[in-house]
């Protein structure tokens, strides 16, 4: 079996890296993965990391991506919900313009009925 060497450059709160370390240490059957030793040395702030390398910072990768999720469920809410409000803004036209035209029938019943009236009030004050 091919034996390979992995370095990681961890950044944070020193209570954060061991604890990060420990769970490296603690789980290191569980995957197949046999660790035959672990080493940790402070470095310096000046230091560069090869071009050949990425340079990850696991929590804010995994704060994008939670971010994102809730974007994306966010704009999935929102898309059924535009779709919700079209459909209730339709509905509530219709309503309206029904309104509208029965307004008007109703409307034109109440000039017709004024105007009768105006007759009848007209025929007596001649008596």
């Amino acid at each position: 079996m091919d034996t390979q060497t992995v370095k990681m450059i961890l950044e944070g709160a020193k209570d954060t890296v061991n604890t990060f370390l420990n769970e490296i240490k603690s789980r290191k059957y569980v995957s197949g993965v046999e660790i035959d030793s672990l080493q940790q040395k402070e470095l310096s702030m000046d230091f560069d990391i090869p071009v050949r390398f990425v340079k990850l910072s696991t929590d804010e990768l995994y704060d994008i991506d939670r971010k994102l999720g809730i974007g994306n469920d966010l704009l999935a809410d929102i898309k059924t919900n535009t779709i919700d409000i079209k459909d209730g803004v339709y509905g509530l036209n219709t309503r309206f313009d029904l309104f509208f035209e029965q307004q008007k029938g109703f409307n034109k019943n109440i000039i017709e009925h004024n105007f009768r009236l105006e007759k009848i009030l007209e025929k007596l004050s001649e008596k």
